[in-house]
């Protein structure tokens, strides 16, 4: 009940007050000796302090999980929270913390046979951080990636996303044709996505 109410809240942009209910729910499941549900709560504890600014609060959750989730050798779960500490580890500056925990993240992903948007999800994090790292080979290598799974998937809020990215890395390199071309592919697809809406 309380994940249910912790959710509704969440929902509805509350994420003080939804933690609260992560917290209790969490607890419980600790005391029952539901430990996958444990690990799961205290992951999505994490998040939810992510999204109230808090990342130290939530790496220290994140890290709670990836115990728990190693000895349990749920590696679904685990390819999950690995990847949200790879987020923090970027949001603090520490491209070297990152970039290793969202590659253990894509080896856990495939390796969990995970849904895909996943793995692109985790391929656009570290486009991302290549291209920080001013290493754009291996950012526009993962973006591709990120891309050729999301289009598989239809999934054309990251498709916009991973094509404004790809703008942003050839702009640098000063290849502006291809920029604009990303560019243009992303504002047709955010485009797209409006009308569908309001169909």
């Amino acid at each position: 009940l309380n994940t249910k109410i912790g959710v509704h809240y969440e929902t509805f942009g509350d994420f003080e007050q939804a933690k609260k209910y992560f917290v209790d729910a969490q607890a419980m499941f600790e005391e029952s000796g539901n430990f996958f549900g444990s690990a799961e709560l205290l992951t999505v504890i994490g998040q939810t302090l992510m999204h109230l600014g808090r990342i130290d609060e939530a790496l220290a959750f994140f890290v709670k999980s990836q115990s728990l989730c190693e000895k349990l050798h749920d590696s679904w779960s685990l390819g999950l929270v690995t990847a949200r500490t790879g987020e923090v580890y970027y949001g603090r500056g520490n491209l070297d913390a990152a970039e290793k925990q969202f590659l253990t993240a894509l080896v856990l992903t495939t390796g969990s046979k995970s849904v895909s948007f996943r793995a692109a999800s985790v391929r656009r994090h570290l486009g991302q951080l290549y291209e920080k790292k001013n290493e754009f080979v291996k950012a526009r290598i993962n973006y591709n990636s990120a891309l050729e799974i999301s289009e598989r998937v239809l999934d054309k809020i990251s498709s916009s996303e991973i094509h404004f990215c790809l703008g942003r890395t050839f702009s640098k390199l000063g290849q502006v044709e291809r920029a604009i071309d990303e560019l243009v592919k992303a504002f047709e697809r955010s485009k797209r996505m409006t009308v569908e809406t309001i169909k």
